[in-house]
């Protein structure tokens, strides 16, 4: 059964059990088929983007639900399909800045748009409810087909350019939002939102389209695998990654230099191989 994230960040486990570290999160909007229901809270479910693990029954939507509820507010057909692009992104409850908030969704999250009014994108939420954002903190819904192919120079600067807008955010394992996330987060973001699915860990995997490239032909936007870790590459022996080290512990800019002080000698001695989509 298909089914709907329906709250704006739900946790995904490896194990029906939430004192584990979580793997994965999903947004507002995603779809998941519904694999198994477990007795209890937990269902075990497979993404869009094709990731498997365990979440919690309320956090989901089932999609003959949202169709009752696109009925009862006589909209069978919900709107045009967007995404949000900002980092995060305020649902009023009308199309003003001092209207009460109703909530707020990370980047990534979708989102039926069915108008605009002074600047605000009308938004059918699943329970119902009619909800306003600003028109600009949305996008169209990527092509996440399987031709969809973007032209190299032009991915390659938009690819790095969306993982340096993460510059900064903290590392959360498991994370994929401003509010934290960990270094697969931070690369499979990176191309999400640009309309290109990657395995969501840090590995290559077949199916998917990162392939490996040798290690000196590596180019900007290009990904670099370590032991339990990935990277992206940003030209000049630079690479943007979200490290779980204490300090500074979150997105930063490192290098393969030994003469800098931003020096991985770590990584560079562990670097096992690098992966593109070109």
């Amino acid at each position: 059964m298909l089914a709907l994230v329906c709250v704006p960040i739900a946790s995904l486990y490896h194990s029906p059990d939430s004192h584990f570290p979580k793997s994965d999160e999903l947004f507002y909007g995603s779809f998941v088929n519904i694999k198994q229901v477990l007795s209890g809270s937990w269902c075990k479910v497979r993404t869009f983007y094709r990731y498997e693990g365990y979440v919690s029954k309320k956090q989901l939507l089932p999609l003959p639900l949202w169709q009752d509820i696109r009925q009862k507010s006589d909209r069978k057909h919900c709107g045009t399909l967007k995404i949000v692009t900002k980092n995060f992104c305020d649902l009023l409850a009308e199309p003003s800045v001092k209207s009460p908030l109703l909530d707020t969704f990370p980047c990534g999250s979708f989102f039926y748009e069915l108008g605009k009014e002074q600047g605000y994108s009308k938004i059918l939420l699943f329970q119902g409810v009619i909800g306003y954002c600003n028109s600009s903190f949305l996008s169209p819904c990527p092509d996440y087909s399987e031709q969809n192919r973007p032209d190299e120079n032009d991915f390659r600067h938009i690819i790095t350019k969306t993982a340096l807008s993460y510059l900064g955010t903290p590392y959360r394992w498991g994370g994929k939002s401003y509010l934290g996330i960990d270094c697969s987060g931070l690369t499979f973001m990176s191309y999400f939102l640009n309309g290109i699915i990657i395995y969501r860990d840090s590995q290559m995997k077949a199916g998917f389209p990162v392939h490996p490239i040798p290690k000196e032909e590596k180019k900007p936007g290009d990904l670099l695998y370590f032991p339990g870790h990935v990277a992206m590459y940003l030209g000049d022996q630079q690479f943007i990654h979200s490290t779980g080290q204490i300090n500074p512990g979150g997105v930063i800019i490192e290098n393969f230099k030994p003469e800098s002080s931003r020096y991985r000698k770590d990584l560079h001695d562990s670097f096992l191989g690098a992966g593109s989509i070109f």
